[in-house]
């Protein structure tokens, strides 16, 4: 079992906290805001109605065109140019996520996907 300590100590990652919607051993489903995300269950003793935190680098989220599976609709908050990539801060109903891009943003609200194999749920 990964533990989250472990998994926040390496590298930079989002952190969401949320309630346990749905488990397996393996698989779960944690409402975050609005939103509900699937991911990997990286604790088997969580259950339906537990609270819990997602974890998710910022690498492993991108941007897409439309809504889809685990893909939330947020305002962009800020950028900063990093010297090789722009690290870009969402925002919308309590939900902040963080991704690293190669191109600047136009501000408003854009799809963010955050892949169900890379969300992991403590």
């Amino acid at each position: 079992m990964l533990f989250r300590s472990v998994a926040e100590f390496m590298g930079s990652n989002n952190r969401l906290e949320g309630e346990v919607v749905s488990a397996t051993p393996t698989q779960g489903r944690i409402r975050i805001g609005a939103y509900e995300l699937d991911g990997l269950l990286r604790n088997p003793s969580l259950s339906k109605g537990h609270t819990s935190s997602a974890i998710i680098r910022l690498e492993s989220v991108s941007l897409v065109g439309a809504a889809g599976p685990n893909v939330v609709e947020l305002d962009l908050a800020t950028s900063m140019f990093q010297g090789h990539v722009w690290e870009h801060v969402f925002r919308s109903a309590g939900v902040t996520i963080r991704l690293h891009h190669a191109l600047p943003l136009s501000s408003g609200r854009h799809f963010v996907y955050l892949p169900a194999d890379k969300l992991w749920i403590f």
